[in-house]
Formats: C-alpha cells, sequence, structure tokens
C-alpha cells in the first residue's frame, strides 16, 4: 500500500479545471513570490496558455498535471505532518504541563488516601424512561 495516491490518469474535466486554476493561479503566485511586473506577465501568458490547452484539449495536460502532482504530493505530506506536529508540541503538551503544575485532575484518576475504595456514589434515575433521553 502507498503512502499516497497520485492521479496519473485525471478525467478530462480534472484536466479542464486545472487549466483554469492555472490561469489565475500561475500570475498570483508570481505576484506573492516576485512583485514583480514582468513575471507576473510571463506568468499570465503562461497560465493563459494552459487554460487555453486546457478549454480546446484537456488531454494535453495530462503531463504537466502529473509532473505537477508528483512534486507537490510530498510537499502536502510533509506540510500537513508539520502542521500537526506544531498543533500537538506548540498547543497541547504546554497545556497538559500548565494543568498538571495546577494540579487538575479531571479524570479523577487520583488515589484518595483517606478514602477505602475507588466507588463513586451516584443518583439513580428517577424513571426507566430517561435511559432512551440521553440529553
Amino acid at each position: 500500500m502507498a503512502l499516497f495516491h497520485i492521479n496519473l490518469a485525471p478525467s478530462n474535466r480534472q484536466l479542464f479545471q486545472f487549466g483554469c486554476i492555472c490561469l489565475v493561479a500561475a500570475p498570483l503566485m508570481a505576484w506573492l513570490w516576485t512583485r514583480n511586473t514582468e513575471a507576473v506577465i510571463w506568468a499570465g501568458a503562461g497560465g493563459a496558455v494552459l487554460f487555453g490547452i486546457g478549454c480546446v484539449s484537456p488531454g494535453s495536460l495530462r503531463p504537466v498535471f502529473v509532473g505537477m502532482m508528483i512534486v507537490t504530493q510530498p510537499i502536502g505530506l510533509v506540510a500537513g505532518e508539520l502542521a500537526m506536529l506544531l498543533i500537538y508540541f506548540g498547543l497541547f503538551v504546554p497545556m497538559a504541563i500548565m494543568l498538571r503544575i495546577m494540579g487538575r485532575d479531571s479524570l479523577n484518576r487520583r488515589f484518595q488516601t483517606n478514602e477505602q475504595t475507588f466507588w463513586r456514589a451516584r443518583k439513580q434515575p428517577k424513571n426507566v424512561r430517561t435511559y432512551y433521553h440521553q440529553f
């Protein structure tokens, strides 16, 4: 079983959508990276060419689409793993450390030394029908 799946046989609809996205994404990425007007124009021209090919013959975009998938899929995999690591070690671990320092025991796991048993007294429901109404 592969770590991730790359679509090597995209449908014509996907290839057409890829061409439409290239029309907007190529100049936008060039502007965000360079802020250079000439680079934006060249990227826009390339995006327009890919858009035109996608409209006329979507199957011709297959090598470009598959090539971009091969390049970007591992990048997305690594970025997703890094985001999960940052959230875990940046949010959950510090929160758990703070709760331990404050002595909070939300699950009541700590054994009380003055008690003889772990048993907790609970109120019994007044009516058996309440079992069917959880909330």
